[in-house]
């Protein structure tokens, strides 16, 4: 995935388009929801050998958690990396 919750939902036509009339009023409550996504992948047995193994998730927007078979091993809580100013 790239992409959001609302061009997700409106792909899986589960709202009407957001950006077409007062559509946006209609879809508020997407923003106000907690949202899951969830994503199957293997892993082949040379990478599970080293100590560490870096896993980019690019773009997780505001709040986030990471979890790898039900353990938490990242999270979020901005998008945008702070800058050292």
């Amino acid at each position: 995935m790239p992409g959001c919750v609302h061009t997700d939902l409106l792909a899986a036509e589960k709202i009407p388009d957001p950006f077409y009339r007062d559509n946006e009023k209609a879809v508020q409550w997407v923003g106000e929801s907690d949202w899951v996504y969830q994503r199957t992948f293997d892993v082949p047995k040379e990478v599970l050998q080293n100590d560490r193994v870096l896993l980019r998730c690019e773009g997780l927007d505001t709040l986030a958690s990471v979890k790898i078979n039900g353990q938490k091993v990242g999270s979020a809580d901005n998008m945008f990396p702070a800058l050292g100013i």
